[in-house]
Protein backbone atom coordinates (compact mmCIF):
# COMPACT_ATOMS: atom_id res chain seq x y z
CA UNK A 1 0.00 0.00 0.00
CA UNK A 2 1.72 3.75 -1.02
CA UNK A 3 0.08 6.30 0.61
CA UNK A 4 0.50 9.74 -1.40
CA UNK A 5 1.67 12.53 1.05
CA UNK A 6 0.15 15.64 -0.06
CA UNK A 7 2.75 18.83 0.31
CA UNK A 8 0.96 21.95 1.50
CA UNK A 9 2.25 24.82 0.75
CA UNK A 10 3.45 26.79 3.98
CA UNK A 11 1.61 30.17 4.44
CA UNK A 12 2.26 32.56 6.23
CA UNK A 13 -0.16 36.24 6.67
CA UNK A 14 2.84 38.41 5.24
CA UNK A 15 3.38 35.72 2.12
CA UNK A 16 -0.55 35.89 1.66
CA UNK A 17 -0.34 39.60 1.82
CA UNK A 18 2.13 39.72 -1.17
CA UNK A 19 -0.09 37.80 -3.24
CA UNK A 20 -2.26 40.51 -3.44
CA UNK A 21 0.23 43.66 -4.11
CA UNK A 22 -1.53 47.24 -2.83
CA UNK A 23 -4.21 45.32 -1.85
CA UNK A 24 -4.01 44.14 1.95
CA UNK A 25 -1.21 45.06 4.69
CA UNK A 26 -0.33 43.33 7.93
CA UNK A 27 -0.69 44.30 10.70
CA UNK A 28 0.13 42.43 13.92
CA UNK A 29 -0.29 39.42 12.15
CA UNK A 30 -4.16 40.62 11.42
CA UNK A 31 -4.23 40.62 7.35
CA UNK A 32 -6.12 43.97 6.44
CA UNK A 33 -7.59 45.18 3.66
CA UNK A 34 -6.58 48.53 2.59
CA UNK A 35 -9.85 49.58 0.72
CA UNK A 36 -12.63 48.32 3.39
CA UNK A 37 -10.41 48.62 6.18
CA UNK A 38 -11.32 45.41 7.90
CA UNK A 39 -9.40 42.25 9.03
CA UNK A 40 -9.71 39.32 6.86
CA UNK A 41 -8.95 35.46 7.61
CA UNK A 42 -6.19 34.88 5.59
CA UNK A 43 -5.39 31.05 6.43
CA UNK A 44 -7.81 30.30 3.10
CA UNK A 45 -7.15 31.58 -0.33
CA UNK A 46 -11.03 31.44 -1.01
CA UNK A 47 -11.81 33.65 1.89
CA UNK A 48 -9.18 36.07 0.68
CA UNK A 49 -10.54 36.12 -3.31
CA UNK A 50 -14.52 35.45 -2.08
CA UNK A 51 -13.49 38.94 -0.41
CA UNK A 52 -11.74 40.40 -3.00
CA UNK A 53 -14.66 39.29 -5.40
CA UNK A 54 -17.32 41.31 -2.45
CA UNK A 55 -19.59 43.88 -4.03
CA UNK A 56 -18.81 46.09 -1.09
CA UNK A 57 -14.95 45.50 -1.97
CA UNK A 58 -14.95 46.32 -5.73
CA UNK A 59 -17.04 49.59 -4.63
CA UNK A 60 -14.50 50.93 -2.41
CA UNK A 61 -11.85 50.05 -4.81
CA UNK A 62 -13.90 52.08 -7.12
CA UNK A 63 -14.64 55.16 -4.94
CA UNK A 64 -10.74 55.04 -3.77
CA UNK A 65 -9.76 55.36 -7.75
CA UNK A 66 -12.05 58.08 -8.05
CA UNK A 67 -10.70 59.82 -5.15
CA UNK A 68 -7.05 59.49 -7.05
CA UNK A 69 -7.88 60.70 -10.05
CA UNK A 70 -10.15 63.74 -8.86
CA UNK A 71 -6.89 64.68 -6.53
CA UNK A 72 -4.80 63.90 -9.50
CA UNK A 73 -6.82 66.74 -11.53
CA UNK A 74 -7.30 69.22 -8.43
CA UNK A 75 -3.67 69.03 -8.01
CA UNK A 76 -3.52 69.87 -11.86
CA UNK A 77 -6.03 72.19 -12.00
CA UNK A 78 -4.50 74.09 -8.76
CA UNK A 79 -0.97 73.98 -10.12
CA UNK A 80 -2.17 75.98 -13.37
CA UNK A 81 -4.09 78.10 -11.06
CA UNK A 82 -1.21 79.07 -8.99
CA UNK A 83 0.99 79.47 -11.90
CA UNK A 84 -1.56 82.45 -13.55
CA UNK A 85 -2.15 84.05 -10.23
CA UNK A 86 1.95 83.79 -10.18
CA UNK A 87 1.90 85.39 -13.32
CA UNK A 88 -0.81 88.00 -12.53
CA UNK A 89 0.71 89.41 -9.95
CA UNK A 90 4.22 90.11 -11.26
CA UNK A 91 2.78 91.83 -14.39
CA UNK A 92 1.16 93.96 -12.30
CA UNK A 93 3.73 94.80 -10.40
CA UNK A 94 5.96 95.23 -13.13
CA UNK A 95 3.38 97.66 -14.39
CA UNK A 96 3.49 100.03 -10.95
CA UNK A 97 7.05 100.18 -11.63
CA UNK A 98 6.49 101.48 -14.86
CA UNK A 99 3.78 103.58 -14.02
CA UNK A 100 5.64 105.01 -11.11
CA UNK A 101 8.73 105.29 -13.71
CA UNK A 102 10.91 103.16 -10.89
CA UNK A 103 13.72 101.66 -12.49
CA UNK A 104 13.21 98.28 -12.94
CA UNK A 105 16.57 97.57 -11.01
CA UNK A 106 14.87 98.38 -8.42
CA UNK A 107 13.46 95.99 -7.87
CA UNK A 108 16.47 94.00 -6.63
CA UNK A 109 16.87 95.70 -3.75
CA UNK A 110 13.23 94.89 -2.85
CA UNK A 111 13.53 91.41 -3.12
CA UNK A 112 14.26 91.11 0.48
CA UNK A 113 11.63 92.70 1.53
CA UNK A 114 9.36 90.71 -0.47
CA UNK A 115 10.88 87.18 0.35
CA UNK A 116 10.54 88.71 4.62
CA UNK A 117 6.69 89.85 4.40
CA UNK A 118 4.81 88.89 1.16
CA UNK A 119 3.57 85.14 0.93
CA UNK A 120 5.57 83.44 -2.21
CA UNK A 121 7.35 86.80 -2.19
CA UNK A 122 10.94 84.64 -2.86
CA UNK A 123 8.63 84.34 -6.51
CA UNK A 124 9.14 87.24 -7.60
CA UNK A 125 12.35 87.76 -10.58
CA UNK A 126 14.99 89.77 -10.52
CA UNK A 127 14.96 92.64 -12.87
CA UNK A 128 16.74 90.73 -16.33
CA UNK A 129 14.50 88.31 -16.05
CA UNK A 130 11.25 90.65 -15.70
CA UNK A 131 12.50 92.69 -18.49
CA UNK A 132 13.26 89.83 -20.68
CA UNK A 133 9.81 87.55 -19.60
CA UNK A 134 7.29 89.76 -18.12
CA UNK A 135 7.87 93.13 -19.69
CA UNK A 136 6.93 91.84 -23.39
CA UNK A 137 4.11 90.85 -22.10
CA UNK A 138 2.82 94.02 -19.99
CA UNK A 139 4.30 96.08 -23.23
CA UNK A 140 1.72 94.34 -25.56
CA UNK A 141 -1.17 94.39 -23.23
CA UNK A 142 -0.59 98.20 -22.82
CA UNK A 143 0.09 98.65 -26.55
CA UNK A 144 -3.06 97.54 -27.34
CA UNK A 145 -4.93 99.55 -24.77
CA UNK A 146 -3.22 102.44 -26.50
CA UNK A 147 -4.17 101.54 -29.68
CA UNK A 148 -7.73 101.59 -28.61
CA UNK A 149 -7.40 105.32 -27.07
CA UNK A 150 -5.76 107.01 -30.04
CA UNK A 151 -6.92 105.22 -33.10
CA UNK A 152 -7.61 107.50 -36.13
CA UNK A 153 -7.25 110.34 -33.93
CA UNK A 154 -4.45 113.77 -34.27
CA UNK A 155 -2.01 113.15 -31.46
CA UNK A 156 1.20 114.93 -30.68
CA UNK A 157 4.07 112.92 -30.28
CA UNK A 158 7.27 113.57 -28.31
CA UNK A 159 10.46 111.33 -28.07
CA UNK A 160 12.14 112.22 -24.81
CA UNK A 161 16.33 111.05 -24.32
CA UNK A 162 17.34 110.19 -20.55
CA UNK A 163 19.48 107.70 -19.60
CA UNK A 164 19.84 104.42 -16.87
CA UNK A 165 21.77 101.91 -14.98
CA UNK A 166 22.59 100.07 -18.25
CA UNK A 167 22.36 102.83 -21.51
CA UNK A 168 20.61 105.54 -23.63
CA UNK A 169 16.93 105.30 -22.91
CA UNK A 170 14.10 107.22 -25.83
CA UNK A 171 10.91 107.51 -24.15
CA UNK A 172 8.00 107.59 -26.84
CA UNK A 173 5.20 109.85 -25.21
CA UNK A 174 1.79 110.48 -27.50
CA UNK A 175 -0.32 113.20 -26.35
CA UNK A 176 -3.99 113.62 -27.33
CA UNK A 177 -6.29 116.03 -25.42
CA UNK A 178 -4.95 116.00 -22.19
CA UNK A 179 -4.35 112.52 -22.21
CA UNK A 180 -0.13 111.80 -22.39
CA UNK A 181 0.85 108.05 -22.60
CA UNK A 182 3.93 106.36 -22.60
CA UNK A 183 4.08 104.44 -25.82
CA UNK A 184 8.07 103.19 -25.85
CA UNK A 185 10.86 102.72 -24.11
CA UNK A 186 13.70 101.69 -26.23
CA UNK A 187 17.47 101.25 -25.05
CA UNK A 188 20.04 102.67 -27.32
CA UNK A 189 23.85 100.86 -27.64
CA UNK A 190 25.40 103.63 -28.84
CA UNK A 191 24.51 107.36 -28.99
CA UNK A 192 26.16 109.97 -31.67
CA UNK A 193 26.29 112.53 -28.89
CA UNK A 194 29.55 113.88 -27.67
CA UNK A 195 30.24 116.64 -25.45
Amino acid sequence: MSSKKRKFKVVSVHSRCKEYVNIFRVDDNILFCNYCNISVEWRQKSVVDNHCKSQKHISNVNIHNNKERNNVQLTLSATQDAADLKKQVIEELLEAFVVADIPLEKINRLLPFFKKYLKNGGSIPQAPTLRQIYLPNVFNKHYQSLKLLFDSKLVAIIMDETTDDCASVVNTIFTYHNETKLVSVDFLERVNNSY
